[in-house]
């Protein structure tokens, strides 16, 4: 890659007809997620109606280590599920586009077809985390929680439980509950949802990775629990 900080986010066919707005935030939502070193990565404008992001010299490094790691399939958790997410995007427009770095060179491709190896599994798990938001306001209460560099929104519990939850405000502690959770064609194991049944306080035990404790869900898969991506509810 170039030792320029900018990149170009190319959309092929996307000038023969604009993109709505809320899509093309959508996109860059997920891109945002991709490059990872959020106070260093920026929105530059568009050029030719190409949108270009502009990262901080200090940051490239970091950017350019995650993006490649993407590209091999092995990237962050978080950044691979952004990555399908984009991809399935594109894909239901039914289109594609290339991320190219300051010399022109494309450093991430995305076809337009989502993560066709993706499997999904429901069945009890667990996930370790700091408790950062505990709240809402229908029954079910919704529970942030941060699991190493990433946070997981999609957690609820019952207004009791969520209660006694939100007495260990920015504690480690282990949410247990049934749970939904993709296994994408990396290797890497993403939560897409748990509703919190019970939880242990950790003390003072330091935090264990969240992707660690995810790739632990390989080890207690029930074959017959997992779904392809498209078949479940």
């Amino acid at each position: 890659m170039s030792d320029a900080g900018e990149f170009r986010f190319q959309i092929d066919d996307a000038a023969a007809e604009p993109l709505p707005m809320a899509r093309l935030a959508d996109l860059l939502r997920d891109l945002a997620v991709i490059f990872g070193e959020r106070g260093a990565v920026r929105f530059a404008g568009t050029g030719a109606a190409v949108p270009v992001i502009r990262v901080e010299r200090g940051a490239l490094p970091a950017v350019r280590d995650r993006i490649a790691a993407v590209a091999r399939g092995a990237g962050p958790a978080d950044a691979m599920r952004a990555y399908h997410a984009l991809d399935d995007r594109l894909g239901q427009g039914s289109l594609t586009a290339t991320l190219l770095d300051a010399a022109g060179e494309a450093v991430l491709l995305f076809p337009g077809r989502g993560d066709a190896d993706a499997v999904q599994v429901r069945q009890d798990g667990s996930i370790d985390g700091e408790v950062v938001r505990v709240g809402g306001q229908s029954e079910e209460a919704r529970i942030l929680l941060r699991a190493g560099d990433e946070v997981l929104a999609d957690i609820t519990a019952s207004r009791e439980l969520a209660k006694e939850l939100a007495r260990h405000l920015y504690e480690p502690v282990r949410l247990h509950g049934p749970g939904r959770w993709t296994r994408l064609s990396g290797g890497h194991w993403v939560l897409d949802g748990l509703r919190v049944e019970r939880f242990d306080v950790l003390a003072d035990a330091p935090l264990p990775d969240a992707l660690a404790a995810l790739h632990a869900l390989q080890e207690r898969w029930d074959g017959p629990a997992a779904r392809r991506g498209g078949d479940a509810a």
